[in-house]
């Protein structure tokens, strides 16, 4: 039930969204508006206070956190060597494509639960 608890707003705020945009309650210029202000303010706030308010545990396992660190940033490597290889980004774009493959389900896991 807890899980639910976590991930029902935000599939209820991707549903809303999606009727909003399906019935054209909002033109686009209003959607590009909305995106800014989210993007731009309301997300940063959310995970400035879920961070802020976290209570730590009194044990923490480096070991875990150590190899979910590695684990990314071998993901990002990859990312890097597949930009280079297959679609000849320079390196600015690798770098972007790199952390837009270790981190882009990171950040869409981590805002439910900071919900």
């Amino acid at each position: 039930m807890a899980l639910l608890g976590t991930i029902f707003p935000v599939i209820a705020i991707a549903l809303i969204g999606y009727f909003v945009r399906q019935r054209k309650f909002l033109s686009d210029g209003d959607g590009v508006a909305i995106e800014k202000v989210a993007f731009n303010f309301l997300i940063p706030c959310l995970l400035f206070n879920g961070t802020a308010t976290t209570i730590f545990p009194e044990f923490i396992d480096w070991n875990l956190l150590g190899r979910f660190y590695i684990s990314i940033f071998f993901v990002y490597l990859l990312g890097i060597l597949i930009g280079k290889l297959f679609f000849s980004y320079n390196n600015i774009e690798c770098s972007v494509f790199g952390m837009g493959g270790a981190y882009s389900n990171v950040t869409v896991i981590g805002i439910p639960f900071c919900i």
